[in-house]
């Protein structure tokens, strides 16, 4: 008999153990469309010989993706490991470093990351669809970056990031915000990428990811399996 997901946690419940699980709601409210923060994040957790494991399951564009922690000796260390860990996942500002990459669970959590949907290419302007594409953009970093360790998971050692970003700010600009050209280089690859001016840091890094795509659909073409 397959094994039953044990009964979710109140958010309440978990929020007073781990206050990086209020963070997780507040953040996947500013990255994903409203219509997806309606299902905010669930909880839950299970206990073995190993100790407490936790698990927040977030909605992605419809997509439920499972974040599970490691084993710990308490329910409260067991949901923060667990919050943390789903932070760092999905580059929530200031836990980007907080842990390092696993090959083996990129490369499992990757699939489970949906691709931009094709309304993202069409034109249109209701309102429900220019939220989807503001929410596919935000996550468009996190969903490269993810391409990129799992193309190059069995050469990615533990602790050595993927890429190493910089940027040039046009000197002579006074507009709002900066022009900025994003640079990415993804030493992997021997490759370096880089994106057109754009005014905010963010779009830079996004116009630069791009590019980093466009290499993957050629040098990592997915399957139609996988499509």
């Amino acid at each position: 008999e397959p094994e039953r997901e044990p009964p979710a946690a109140v958010l309440s419940e978990v929020a007073a153990l781990s206050p990086e699980a209020s963070l997780l709601l507040d953040y996947c409210g500013k990255l994903l469309p409203s219509h997806e923060v309606t299902h905010p994040p669930r909880w839950h957790h299970k206990w073995d010989v190993a100790g407490c494991q936790a698990f927040a399951v977030v909605s992605m564009f419809g997509v439920p993706h499972t974040f599970p922690g490691r084993c710990c000796d308490s329910e409260e260390a067991a949901y923060r490991d667990a919050a943390r860990r789903a932070l760092w996942y999905l580059n929530c500002p200031g836990y980007e470093n907080l842990f390092e990459p696993d090959p083996e669970y990129v490369k499992a959590a990757a699939q489970t990351i949906p691709d931009a949907s094709p309304s993202w290419q069409r034109d249109g302007h209701d309102a429900e669809g220019e939220e989807q594409q503001l929410a596919e953009r935000k996550t468009m970093v996190m969903r490269v970056q993810n391409r990129l360790q799992q193309a190059y998971a069995q050469q990615l050692k533990a602790g050595t990031p993927v890429w190493f970003w910089s940027y040039d700010r046009a000197p002579r600009d006074r507009g709002w915000p900066p022009l900025f050209r994003a640079s990415v280089h993804v030493p992997l690859a021997g490759k370096t990428f880089r994106g057109g001016w754009t005014r905010g840091q963010r779009e830079a890094q996004i116009e630069a990811c791009g590019k980093i795509s466009e290499f993957l659909d050629i040098e990592f073409p997915r399957s139609k399996a996988a499509a």
